[in-house]
């Protein structure tokens, strides 16, 4: 008999109650203060369950350091309206094409890459990748 403990990749909400979920988004367990661990929360809005799909890859792909940031560095995602929508630790806002996903990470890092050469990363405040081009909102703030 081999056992082996369901590891916890997000927080599902159900209703009122949160739960811990693997990186399929099957649900574990409840929520308890005794057993806590910070994880990201995962909003599914109607019709985007196909991204439950493409979640273990996105969670695998994340903690390789292919992109700028790791699944530990996301304080919450949502699926919904053709949109992947994630909020960095840092308060960076990433969006992108749910259908394309990938790719738009991949552009994403790209256009982080080059901000931080040319000393402006710090100034990014939401990333948008969509149809193979992305916006990028700096914030400046001083002299």
């Amino acid at each position: 008999i081999l056992v082996r403990e369901k590891e916890a990749s997000f927080w599902v909400r159900r209703g009122d109650t949160l739960f811990y979920a693997d990186a399929r988004g099957e649900l574990i367990a409840q929520i308890e203060t005794a057993r806590f661990a910070s994880l990201p929360v995962l909003d599914l809005m109607p019709g985007a369950e196909r991204w439950l799909d493409d979640m273990p890859r996105f969670a695998a792909e994340a903690g390789t350091g292919r992109w700028f940031f790791a699944l530990r560095d996301v304080e919450w995602m949502q699926a919904g309206g053709g949109t992947l929508t994630l909020l960095l630790a840092d308060g960076r806002s990433l969006a992108l094409d749910l259908a394309d996903w990938e790719a738009g990470l991949d552009r994403l890092a790209s256009v982080a890459s080059d901000l931080g050469r040319r000393g402006e990363w710090d100034f990014a405040r939401s990333l948008h990748a969509s149809g193979g081009r992305v916006w990028v909102r700096l914030e400046k703030t001083g002299s």
